[in-house]
């Protein structure tokens, strides 16, 4: 192993760490081999949802529990992860949204990693007043409040992590949200139960609080049709070649 030392690369997490007790601020990752791509490529690993989380926990140098890890960091970890063993260059075919038409594109993603926001909370757990003048006690979630999730829904690895909380909103909240009280509701009522009660504007302004407050990486690109002009930011999607580039 001492001649693979060379090759990690720190990389510094979005959240600054300020949230672990256990996990540094700053890890260090190695590019991918022959041993992950051959873990990506077992079947019942990938069915299973365990295969990313095996390639990632194989190339860091520390050994953390990826569990622990805000969804945040853990997402900016396989872009990083990408970058350093492949290039920044992601070759992707997207549809236009407007006319339809398939776009051959180069997304960089060295641009892409540099889209982070610092968090402007630094401690959990955190009190937001809601609109209702209701009151949530709350953390920002983290790959084990996905894995919960995941329970319930068909949708596992890489492609479940990013704007998560833009999906499957109340079965998540109840992972994040601790404390509830909310003056419509019986106080005595369970938890999961005052969730489901919740106003859709108390949980649209939660739900916005907890995705702008919390450290922010957001995999974009500057998408522009080349049939028919369309511009606008694009989410970056992982396909296929994500992890199995054509490599000239």
């Amino acid at each position: 192993m001492e001649a693979v030392e060379q090759y990690y690369e720190e990389v510094e997490l979005p959240s600054g760490g300020v949230f672990y007790s256990n996990i540094p601020d700053k890890l260090h990752l190695r590019p991918m081999t022959g041993y992950e791509q051959d873990i990506l490529t077992t079947e019942r690993l990938v069915k299973s949802g365990k295969a990313l989380d095996m390639v990632l926990s194989n190339c860091l140098k520390e050994k953390i529990d990826l569990n622990e890890l805000l969804v945040v960091d853990h997402a900016y970890l396989l872009f990083k992860l990408r970058e350093i063993s492949y290039g920044e260059i992601y070759p992707v075919k997207i549809k236009c949204p407007d006319c339809g038409k398939e776009n051959e594109v180069e997304i960089n993603l060295a641009e892409a990693l540099s889209n982070v926001k610092e968090p402007d909370i630094l401690s959990e757990p955190f009190e937001v007043e809601l609109p209702s003048k209701g009151k949530a006690v709350c953390v920002f979630p983290r790959v084990k409040h996905i894995r919960e999730v995941e329970k319930l829904s068909k949708t596992k690895g890489v492609e479940a992590l990013p704007n998560f909380v833009e999906r499957n909103t109340t079965a998540l909240l109840s992972q994040l949200i601790t404390e509830l009280y909310l003056p419509y509701v019986k106080d005595e009522l369970p938890k999961q139960e005052k969730i489901r009660r919740m106003f859709a504007k108390d949980i649209a302004y939660l739900r916005k609080f907890i995705n702008t407050k919390g450290a922010v990486f957001k995999p974009e690109f500057s998408f522009a049709c080349e049939f028919c002009g369309h511009e606008g930011m694009m989410d970056i999607p992982i396909q296929a070649n994500f992890f199995f580039p054509d490599v000239e």
